[in-house]
């Protein structure tokens, strides 16, 4: 999650809470919107099922979903993120430790 916070380039950052929910709900809610961000669908988004790494080097559920951080720090250990899957339409809204390893999306500053 530390090098999440800096790895949009300049004129970019890491999208809070608030504004993944904004683009789940342009594209249906929580409940559907999975479906729009997957790869081929309608927002251009693509997903990639690119899984995640765990802070001891594993790998796991790669092909199946992908997970992106959020900036929303919910404490000192842990931070939000949103999860899109390949078998459901819904995007889960979760935690998880900072020092494991998600996929990060830049938004653009306005």
């Amino acid at each position: 999650w530390d090098e999440a916070m800096t790895a949009c380039p300049e004129g970019w950052h890491l999208p809070n809470d608030d504004e993944w929910n904004a683009l789940l709900n342009y594209y249906g809610g929580v409940h559907y919107a999975g479906k729009a961000l997957k790869e081929g669908g309608r927002s251009n988004f693509n997903a990639q099922l690119s899984g995640y790494r765990d802070k001891a080097g594993f790998f796991g559920k790669i092909n199946e979903s992908a997970y992106y951080w959020s900036s929303t720090e919910q404490n000192q250990d842990y931070a939000s993120f949103k999860g899109i899957y390949k078998s459901v339409d819904n995007v889960g809204t979760y935690t998880y430790t900072k020092p494991d390893g998600l996929s990060v999306r830049c938004v653009k500053n306005k």
